[in-house]
């Protein structure tokens, strides 16, 4: 089905979520604990909530795109100590 619609509805992506809230709710969660285990890294990466900050960065509007692309090197940067933690402990 497509996003836009001739008889002036609203598409099914601007019924479902709105990219700013859930940009917001994900960077409070890093804030107050961002996943440490791999385990965790898992669970969050099955909530799907990343998909939505690899498309937001065809926003139009560029806060969006810098919010989501802060958002997605911060979680690179969270799975990388947590596969390098994993790494020495398993040494």
């Amino acid at each position: 089905m497509s996003d836009e619609q001739g008889d002036g509805q609203v598409g099914l992506d601007e019924q479902v979520y709105d990219p700013l809230f859930v940009i917001l709710l994900v960077a409070q969660m890093f804030s107050l604990r961002p996943p440490v285990s791999s385990r965790e890294w898992v669970q969050t990466f099955r909530s799907n909530v990343f998909s939505l900050l690899i498309r937001c960065i065809s926003a139009k509007d560029e806060k969006i795109r810098e919010a989501s692309l802060g958002l997605l090197a911060r979680v690179w940067k969270g799975v990388e100590v947590c596969a390098l933690f994993g790494y020495s402990k398993a040494l």
